[in-house]
């Protein structure tokens, strides 16, 4: 009998120790989830920061191609017009005539050969005033920061008015724009560029 109870109590004994390491695996266990959701957590939040960063290089170096882009259109309209008595355009279009002479760099003429587009794909257009003695170029579908700061660069005394808007303008005039005489104070540019990344800017060259 003794010897009985003997082994039953170290058959207790020997449940207890099993029980005691099941559970300590269960605990084992429950930090290694912790740990790894917690790396995954910091993952996530390294590669969000990632791409954040490459994000905005890439909306800083597009900005900076479509400034050159602007640059480039105003010296080609100035060159291809340079004889002629105005910027009316009697046969086309003035985008057509700077595609014609190849005037303007090779991307930016959109795939039917008809228009330009800048940067951001986005389509531009050009145009003279009514009275024929300047011109003026629109750029469309800008995102709102690329707008904010192209609307506060000086693009020279050529320059006679800019105005930004939260969406689409039109040669000749636009909807809910706000304009100036020359480049805007960044909470101007901010306030016309919107922030629904669909803004555009018409800018006016003698």
């Amino acid at each position: 009998m003794k010897a009985m109870m003997l082994r039953v109590a170290g058959r207790g004994y020997e449940v207890r120790r099993e029980l005691a390491a099941i559970r300590a695996a269960a605990r084992r266990r429950g930090l290694t989830l912790i740990e790894t959701a917690m790396v995954l957590a910091l993952a996530a939040v390294f590669l969000a920061g990632v791409m954040l960063f490459f994000q905005n290089a890439s909306v800083g170096s597009k900005t900076n191609e479509a400034t050159s882009q602007l640059a480039a259109i105003q010296q080609a309209i100035r060159t291809v017009y340079a004889g002629q008595a105005s910027y009316i355009t009697s046969t086309g279009t003035m985008e057509q005539a700077l595609i014609a002479t190849r005037s303007v760099p090779a991307k930016m003429v959109t795939a039917d050969g008809a228009g330009l587009r800048h940067a951001f794909n986005g389509p531009v257009l050009l145009g003279a005033t009514a009275d024929g003695a300047n011109f003026q170029v629109v750029f469309n579908g800008l995102p709102s920061d690329a707008c904010s700061k192209m609307l506060t660069m000086d693009f020279g005394r050529g320059l006679l008015t800019v105005s930004g808007s939260s969406s689409v303008q039109s040669l000749g005039g636009s909807g809910g724009s706000s304009g100036s005489t020359g480049p805007m104070n960044p909470v101007e540019a901010g306030q016309a560029c919107g922030n629904n990344n669909t803004s555009s800017i018409a800018w006016t060259f003698f």
